[in-house]
C-alpha cells in the first residue's frame, strides 16, 4: 500500500463512529454474563421524571387491563349498529352503492357548488382532492364529481397518488 492510503485508513479507523462501535462491542463482550442474567430475569424497570417508573413485566398486565374494557365497548357498539341496520333496513349509503342515484335539489346543488368554490379559493393548497371537496360540500364523491365537471371554471386532473384532484382555472 502506498503511504497516503495507509494514512487514510488509519484516520478512518480513528474516527468516532468506528471507535464507538469498537467500544460498544467491548462493553457487550466484557459484561455479556451480566447482560444475559439481567435480560433473563425480566425484571427491568424503566424510570422517567420524578417518581415515575414502570416494570416491563407489569406493562403487559396493565395494557390488558386497560384494553379489555375498550374491547367490550367496541363489541357493544358493533351489536348496536347491526341492530340499527336490521331495524332500518338498508341505509341510504347502501342504496347508493346498489346503484340508486340520490337526487339533489337545485338549491342544494348550488350551495354545494358554492362551498366547493370557497374551498378551492380560500385554501392554502392550489389543488384539492375530490374526496376532500365532497366532504366539504357534504356530498358523495360521485355527486361532487358531477357538480365539479359541470363547472367550466374548475380544472380536473389526477395527482401523483392516482387520486382525482381539482383546482380553479384562475389560480
Amino acid at each position: 500500500m502506498p503511504p497516503h492510503t495507509t494514512y487514510d485508513v488509519l484516520i478512518k479507523l480513528l474516527d468516532w463512529p468506528f471507535l464507538f462501535f469498537v467500544a460498544l462491542c467491548l462493553i457487550v463482550f466484557i459484561f455479556r454474563k451480566q447482560l444475559v442474567v439481567l435480560l433473563n430475569r425480566g425484571d427491568i424497570q424503566v424510570s422517567w421524571g420524578e417518581n415515575r417508573n414502570i416494570r416491563l413485566r407489569d406493562l403487559s398486565e396493565n395494557l390488558d387491563k386497560e384494553l379489555d374494557p375498550i374491547r367490550d365497548e367496541i363489541e357493544t357498539i358493533k351489536e348496536a349498529v347491526s341492530n340499527l341496520q336490521q331495524q332500518s333496513g338498508a341505509s341510504s349509503a347502501q342504496q347508493t352503492l346498489l346503484g340508486e342515484p340520490v337526487v339533489i335539489s337545485a338549491v342544494d346543488r348550488d350551495n354545494a357548488m358554492q362551498r366547493i368554490k370557497d374551498a378551492l379559493t380560500s385554501s392554502q393548497y392550489k389543488w384539492r382532492s375530490i374526496d376532500r371537496l365532497a366532504a366539504i360540500a357534504g356530498l358523495e364523491v360521485p355527486q361532487a364529481l358531477s357538480i365539479i365537471r359541470s363547472d367550466p371554471e374548475i380544472l380536473l386532473s389526477i395527482g401523483k397518488s392516482g387520486r382525482q384532484i381539482a383546482r380553479l382555472k384562475s389560480r
